[in-house]
């Protein structure tokens, strides 16, 4: 079994554990999950997996008569929008 925690590296059978091979799936989490693997009485290292999110500066947004001008000093990022409300598809 692998146990993991978001919490503490101090990982016991008493944390949420997986079978080896399963997929766990994370949503909007970043932060720090600490890992161990428990097999016939031993415990490996724990692992430490660190998740960072970039920092992104908020775009500004400028009109001038019937154009409207959205710009991004964020380097690599790249503006989804729509103009009628419905959500942005990447």
């Amino acid at each position: 079994m692998i146990y993991y925690s978001s919490t503490s590296s101090t990982l016991t059978t008493d944390d949420i554990s997986v079978s080896n091979g399963d997929t766990v799936l994370f949503e909007d989490f970043y932060g720090t999950l600490y890992s161990r693997a428990y097999y016939n009485g031993n415990w490996s290292n724990v692992s430490r997996l660190i998740l960072k999110i970039p920092v992104v500066n908020t775009p500004t947004v400028t009109a001038s008569g019937s154009t409207v001008t959205i710009k991004s000093t964020t380097p690599s990022s790249f503006i989804c929008y729509t103009a009628d409300g419905s959500e942005p598809v990447v």
